[in-house]
């Protein structure tokens, strides 16, 4: 393409993305109206000719580089050794090569260059490893190698220092947006910040890289952990994807995508999703202790999330607040596709010194929950403890039901019950329940009564489960 042409491009489809699009495509794959980092005063523009190393164009560290990808050739000088990283973001296929200063293709290490392909879609953010880079000058080739990238606009950010990848240089993430990434030999986490709009449950979802799994972390701003989950035992599982998933509060947190394994021994690129679910009923992490529990609201399911690694085990810790003398139910369910709560173990009831409480009954229901009968002999807060046997992370949730006092009726037809369990005699056509896992039955012609034991009073249309007669037949 000659020199002319390529700026009428240039120049054609900058006035085309400037009607079409007013908001910039910030460097984190997103149109986004207020994103200072790409004002023209702060972002740096490709001129032609930029084809070959003679006419490279001078990428800044710290400040967006903007182009229309064709044949372009890049250019940084670093002053000392550094380690560097190259974030690219583009929707469309770019074919990248890193060279060094004699024109040839700088090798990592290992002997691996530096070189790839984005893939199309999005726009998506592709970091680029180079590890420690000695002083120098280094030149980055862009190609658009897929069908109509020509004229797309990318972003090329140089980043140096800390890997490239610590807190103080971490990806901003925009909630829903694919990302690329990798480790490396001299780069084993991959750190992303994000903003929570509102509490609820951050979903952690990216793909397997090669020989390795993730440990997934969470950071709040001061950079104290709050959670993590260790994948390890999802690795030979069949499915694609590791996910996990963590409820906290409104605000910023850094999320840290670390491998699991020591040594790399070569690049191991993956991709990860960050998504938001807005909840005000989601546990928030941490809450591994009382002083962190979350507050349940009597009769509201609050979602939860629990894992465990090989070598630490998460506990989830909950309160409530109780009145001496009542009963409360604590249920523990499913969530998200799980048939039960089988990993889980049974609830642990603590009192505001710390003393463990006895709950009177412990049962697994027929619907794939788990209930806990708890009656306190004194007002106050008490405290939940949920732990887990399960090495892989499980989507629960738990309510606590007050008991209710008031005795419901249920109407059923009295010839299922002469043909479920007599043959002669004539039955009143109501059925009591008294809330402690018994139906009472009247007679009406022999005025006689008999008691019924049912799991519970809702589920008693399904069957019972045991019967114990106080009367004789007729």
């Amino acid at each position: 393409m000659s020199i002319a042409r390529k700026v009428l491009c240039w120049v054609i489809s900058l006035v085309l993305c400037t009607a079409l699009f007013p908001f910039s495509i910030n460097g984190n794959g997103v149109a986004w109206a207020s994103t200072p980092s790409l004002s023209q005063a702060q972002s740096d523009y490709e001129s032609e000719p930029n084809d070959d190393m003679d006419q490279a164009d001078t990428i800044r560290p710290g400040v967006p580089f903007i182009g229309s990808p064709d044949l372009d050739m890049l250019t940084f000088t670093l002053a000392e050794p550094s380690r560097a990283s190259i974030r690219l973001t583009t929707s469309s296929r770019i074919s990248y090569q890193l060279y060094d200063g004699r024109g040839e293709p700088y090798r990592l290490p290992n002997g691996n260059t530096v070189n790839g392909v984005t893939p199309s879609g999005g726009p998506i953010v592709t970091r680029i490893p180079c590890e420690s880079l000695p002083a120098g000058t280094y030149y980055v080739h862009l190609y658009a190698a897929g069908t109509g990238s020509h004229g797309r606009s990318y972003e090329v950010l140089l980043e140096l220092g800390n890997d490239g990848m610590g807190f103080d240089s971490a990806l901003t993430a925009n909630l829903g947006a694919p990302y690329r990434a990798s480790w490396s030999s001299d780069q084993k986490n991959v750190y992303s910040s994000v903003n929570l709009p509102s509490a609820g449950c951050l979903k952690i979802e990216m793909s397997k890289p090669e020989s390795s799994y993730p440990v997934m972390e969470v950071y709040d701003t001061s950079r104290n952990l709050v959670w993590s989950y260790n994948a390890r035992d999802e690795a030979d599982s069949s499915k694609s994807t590791y996910s996990a998933s963590v409820g906290l509060k409104k605000g910023a947190y850094y999320v840290c995508l670390r491998s699991g394994i020591t040594y790399v021994s070569k690049t191991l690129p993956f991709t990860f999703t960050l998504t938001h679910k807005a909840s005000t009923n989601y546990e928030a992490e941490p809450n591994e202790n009382a002083q962190q529990a979350t507050m349940l609201k009597l009769g509201v399911a609050c979602s939860a999330d629990i894992g465990r690694s090989k070598i630490s085990s998460e506990k989830d810790f909950f309160k409530f607040t109780a009145t001496a003398g009542k009963r409360y139910d604590i249920i523990l369910a499913p969530r998200e596709g799980l048939w039960d709560v089988s990993e889980l173990s049974h609830v642990d009831v603590y009192d505001a010194a710390g003393n463990l409480k006895d709950c009177s009954s412990y049962d697994s229901l027929p619907n794939g929950t788990k209930r806990a009968v708890f009656q306190p002999t004194a007002n106050g807060t008490y405290y939940i403890k949920v732990s887990s046997f399960s090495s892989e992370q499980v989507h629960y949730s738990i309510t606590v039901n007050a008991f209710q006092k008031k005795t419901p009726t249920l109407k059923v037809k009295s010839s299922s019950i002469r043909r479920n369990y007599w043959k002669t005699g004539r039955f009143s056509n109501q059925v009591a329940y008294n809330g402690d896992g018994d139906l009472t039955y009247r007679i009406s012609q022999l005025k006689r009564q008999g008691c019924i034991g049912v799991p519970r009073w809702n589920n008693a249309h399904l069957g019972f489960r045991h019967c114990n007669h106080h009367s004789h037949r007729p």
